[in-house]
């Protein structure tokens, strides 16, 4: 436990330090502004922005320094495993994006006064954040280069994230909702549109299928794609520290 909490520390002062602590809270109380002096805006689009768009783009960037500057493993806890670097990482990353998701929560409270489950809503929000989470640690992992990051993010905006806005808003009808069981992004706006409603207003088969699908898209990025980087990049680590060992005896 106390390695898990070193190394959530270490992150959240790298974030810190790389000023994206400041930008997040920055753009949390200018959203929170925009809900409240904008009472016709519909929340679920700055939502969208922040549980969607946000995290991939924070943390595939968050991921990048640290290969860069070789600060993906700690190096007062050398012999910290995968999982237990991965969740920490993921846990300091979801203790950051609390921080919007709170002042949502507290704006659409005390402004907006809607009638929900504001329980239900910041772990539906915290839950959909660490799918993106792990999107754009894939993201940051396949890339291979800065350059290919940007086009990344491109594609990933509109093929996953346009097309659930555009159904939110009403643009797309109804009937093509099973077309895009496909994106985490339009599972994660199933659920936070219902819970926004106040009532249970998407069939039934949706409400019960869409968290399944983003646990899924979890389970397979960090199968497939997470884990085993993180693992090998662990593991060339504790081979260079060996022979650097061997080197000096």
């Amino acid at each position: 436990m106390k390695a898990f909490l070193h190394i959530v520390g270490e992150d959240l002062k790298k974030l810190a330090r790389y000023r994206i602590i400041s930008i997040v809270a920055i753009l949390s109380v200018l959203f929170g502004a925009i809900l409240i002096f904008f009472p016709d805006l519909d929340p679920a689009i700055i939502i969208y922005v922040t549980i969607f768009v946000m995290p991939v783009i924070v943390f595939s960037i968050d991921l990048t320094t640290d290969e860069s500057e070789d600060t993906l493993a700690s190096k007062d806890k050398p012999d910290a495993g995968p999982y237990l670097v991965l969740g920490a990482k993921i846990f300091a990353s979801l203790i950051l994006l609390l921080l919007p998701i709170a002042i949502y929560a507290i704006v659409l409270g005390m402004f907006r006064q809607y009638e929900m489950s504001y329980s239900l809503f910041i772990l539906t929000c915290l839950f959909s954040s660490l799918i993106h989470i792990l999107i754009g640690l894939s993201l940051a992992i396949i890339s291979k280069d800065y350059r290919m990051l940007p086009l990344n993010y491109i594609v990933y905006i509109v093929v996953f994230c346009a097309a659930p806005i555009f159904f939110s808003a009403g643009i797309i009808p109804n009937k093509y909702e099973y077309l895009m069981l496909f994106s985490p992004a339009f599972l994660s706006g199933v659920l936070t549109d219902n819970i926004l409603v106040g009532y249970a207003y998407s069939d039934t088969w949706l409400l019960v299928i869409s968290p399944l699908l983003l646990a899924l898209w979890g389970a397979l990025l960090t199968i497939f794609v997470v884990f085993p980087f993180f693992k090998n990049y662990l593991k060339e680590k504790s081979n260079v520290g060996f022979q650097q060992k061997g080197g000096r005896s």
